[in-house]
């Protein structure tokens, strides 16, 4: 099976799932994410080390605010389920729209703690139709 994993900024542990799913299950597995490149003050560089032997495609903030893009690269790759980290970037919005990609299952999710904030609240509602649209989440 072919796995497409579109997030935000990477994590490390991320590489282990990717890991799990090429050793274990023998999936072919791409990340595409965003770079070291486009860190903040708080975050940590992404480690070589980890992702060694992994595919792994860094891109910047403008690129993934890029609808055509991501759904080029996607098509390109052409994924039997996308997992999809959030609703951040205008280009992984777009997906769960797109007629040429509608037929691939997506699995939405986030690694965001719950605070509790107002944001998170009305979320809840905004994102009805990522939501929907989603196979699993």
């Amino acid at each position: 099976m072919k796995v497409l994993i579109l997030w935000g900024r990477i994590p490390s542990y991320l590489a282990g799932v990717c890991r799990t799913l090429v050793d274990v299950h023998q999936h072919q597995v791409r990340v595409i994410g965003l770079g070291d490149d486009s860190l903040g003050a708080s975050n940590a560089p992404l480690s070589s080390v980890v992702w060694e032997g992994l595919d792994l495609e860094e891109m910047s903030r403008a690129a993934l605010a890029n609808p055509a893009l991501v759904v080029s690269l996607i098509e390109k790759f052409d994924p039997d389920v996308l997992v999809v980290s959030g609703w951040q970037f205008p280009g992984y919005r777009r997906i769960y729209h797109e007629r040429s990609l509608r037929e691939i299952p997506k699995i939405l999710c986030s690694d965001n703690t719950r605070r509790g904030f107002w944001k998170q609240w009305v979320g809840k509602f905004l994102l009805q139709p990522y939501l929907r649209s989603a196979r699993y989440v």
